[in-house]
């Protein structure tokens, strides 16, 4: 399974300001209007003050996955 990151902005009353998920896109039709959209699926998140923060945690996980292969 291709894993993806994004950084989103947290609008919860508590917690950090920005979340870093990890998931995939998957398409999903609405039973009603028979539309399909894309959707973020996320296995984990993880929460961080900045969203400079976030991206060099992101960096720094891609540069692991790199050396790992």
């Amino acid at each position: 399974m291709h894993c993806e990151y994004r950084i989103v902005k947290s609008y919860r009353r508590i917690g950090l300001a920005w979340l870093v998920q990890e998931g995939r896109w998957e398409e999903q039709t609405s039973n009603l209007t028979g539309r399909t959209r894309q959707v973020f699926r996320y296995v984990w998140e993880r929460e961080f003050p900045t969203r400079r923060t976030a991206e060099g945690f992101v960096e720094a996980e891609r540069q692991r996955a790199a050396a790992r292969q």
